[in-house]
């Protein structure tokens, strides 16, 4: 036979535990205790005796813990209430990191689904997880913050989504690239300028910290900036207030200010080509990105999520990739990263007419065509000796990974296989410019 239902809850609780200053309460014998007059439903129950402890961590009252016997012969002590305030105490702190342990979930999720959607950063590797979680927890301060990462890696992508999440996110956020200007123009786009300043100056104008005050400033490549930029931009950031080129009224600003840069900052400080007092401000939290080579398992979710985008905006349905190509495509070092991954993606929906996409769909440079037809042209040169076409051969492979890593030796080493002494060795036999 099925057990029999178990007894029912009094709907009245004691009032006590919360309107009494959540006290514990023992009561050995309900039907005559004065405190529980008006509580209709543990009269009707037949309670003989109860327990109740609160459910409380630092005051905050999560509810309460009720136990009761309805046996004439049987009634609570004081131990047992003793030991009910125990497991309610512990009960609570459990229940509370739950409820935050939730809420953080809840959280992190929705903040992925964003970056996702918004951001386009797509990835479940442990490198582009640990990235997520630290934009959280940058966003929630104030902190100026470094993005290092190759071209390509998403840095104003994550700067926006910093600023996106963060208490200035009803702010501004602009953004200025420091290579794209020359050191007085630059000045001029930062700092703003008086009417009359130069040549051109014909009305006043505010420049990109007074645009961005109360919310946040990008500055990308931060490392392109001139030494006396530098230090009119540290002077900015320990006083927070500055003069407009040509003028002389102190302009106060409240800007977060975030930075990103392909240079190697520690290289340049030792070259004195860049402050080191400076970069001490600028990387308060230092974020380094990955590259696209050191997470290839988020390549497949990369292309997946730039294709199902592309198929919308030109009209296409393609259906995905073949088996063998998306192994190439894993198999790529990627030197531009996502960038070079989504241009990729959208040239090959541009062209392909195919339900599915294939090897053949796939640039040159990453099928080894291109090499193929280097060689087949050594090949083809003359009657050559088999050690003149081994070198020629070799030569082409050298300036074709220094190519692909822009010129990066420790990275065309690490493509190539060999060790970064025999590659510069290499390069000195052939005489190859890895400059181009």
């Amino acid at each position: 036979p099925p057990p029999p239902p178990p007894p029912p809850i009094a709907e009245t609780l004691p009032s006590g535990v919360f309107g009494g200053g959540g006290k514990a309460i023992l009561s050995d014998d309900v039907q005559h205790d004065e405190r529980f007059d008006g509580s209709e439903s543990l009269k009707f129950d037949s309670i003989r005796s109860l327990v109740c402890a609160p459910l409380e961590v630092q005051k905050e009252r999560l509810g309460i813990l009720y136990v009761d016997v309805r046996e004439s012969k049987t009634s609570y002590t004081r131990d047992d209430l003793s030991l009910l305030v125990t497991i309610a105490n512990q009960a609570a702190g459990a229940i509370q990191n739950a409820r935050r342990y939730t809420s953080s979930l809840k959280q992190n999720l929705a903040l992925r689904e964003r970056l996702n959607s918004e951001y386009h950063m797509v990835g479940e590797s442990p490198p582009i997880r640990e990235i997520f979680a630290k934009i959280e927890k940058i966003a929630a301060s104030d902190a100026t913050v470094l993005i290092k990462g190759e071209t390509g890696t998403g840095k104003e992508l994550v700067a926006r989504a910093i600023h996106d999440i963060s208490p200035r996110r009803s702010g501004p956020f602009v953004a200025v690239n420091c290579a794209a200007m020359t050191e007085s123009l630059l000045e001029s786009e930062l700092f703003g300028h008086e009417k009359g300043a130069f040549t051109g100056a014909v009305k006043d104008s505010p420049g990109k910290f007074e645009l961005a005050d109360g919310g946040t400033l990008f500055l990308d490549e931060i490392g392109e900036m001139s030494p006396a930029t530098q230090t009119k931009l540290l002077r900015v950031l320990q006083e927070r207030s500055f003069h407009r080129v040509g003028g002389t009224k102190l302009v106060s600003i409240d800007v977060r200010n975030l930075s990103a840069t392909t240079k190697d900052l520690d290289l340049m400080i030792r070259e004195a080509t860049f402050r080191q007092d400076l970069f001490y401000r600028l990387a308060v939290v230092p974020l380094a990105l990955p590259p696209l080579r050191e997470r290839p398992g988020d390549v497949q979710l990369l292309a997946a999520h730039f294709l199902d985008r592309f198929n919308g905006a030109i009209g296409k349905s393609l259906r995905g990739f073949e088996n063998e190509a998306m192994k190439m495509l894993r198999a790529y070092h990627w030197p531009g990263n996502v960038r070079e991954l989504r241009n990729v993606v959208e040239r090959i929906v541009v062209l392909c007419d195919k339900e599915w996409i294939g090897v053949e769909d796939l640039p040159a440079n990453m099928t080894g065509e291109e090499l193929k037809v280097g060689v087949q042209e050594t090949i083809n040169a003359g009657n050559l000796a088999l050690p003149e076409i081994i070198a020629r051969t070799e030569k082409l492979c050298i300036e074709l990974a220094l190519k692909k890593a822009r010129g990066k030796k420790v990275e065309a080493a690490r493509v190539l296989k060999i060790s970064r002494p025999t590659l510069d060795k290499k390069i000195r036999e052939y005489e190859i410019d890895f400059s181009k």
